[in-house]
């Protein structure tokens, strides 16, 4: 069995100051699955400083941060893969959308998800 080392978004976490890598355990990093996470608001615009939990199939769970686009990539196993949002100041997770929610990742394909946050009305 070989074990790899990833590290998510590496340019993005180093400049940020969060230096991130989490161990791929039965698959090589070409063999991995990529996911691109986009966090909008109401008005489809990117939301940063998400702050993102994904549970991962035979991994340590990845922890993230959105960028200015609300964008996070990162690689993993395949298989069902779970994300928790933690909204920065001023948003919400909307009543009609899980919280965490879940995802299938597949190995050599990469994966696009889509969540929604609410703005939050003084």
């Amino acid at each position: 069995m070989r074990k790899g080392v990833i590290c998510a978004a590496a340019v993005l976490l180093v400049i940020s100051g969060m230096g991130a890598c989490h161990p791929i355990v039965g698959e090589s990093e070409t063999e991995a699955g990529t996911v691109r996470l986009q966090v909008l608001d109401a008005d489809g615009r990117g939301i940063a400083g998400v702050s993102v939990l994904f549970q991962v199939p035979k991994e340590a769970p990845i922890r993230d941060v959105t960028d200015s686009s609300g964008r996070i990539e990162t690689h993993g196993t395949q298989g069902v893969w779970q994300a928790t949002m933690t909204p920065p100041p001023g948003y919400s997770v909307p009543q009609a959308q899980s919280n965490p929610f879940s995802f299938r990742v597949r190995r050599l394909q990469t994966t696009e998800v889509t969540a929604r946050l609410s703005q939050n009305t003084p």
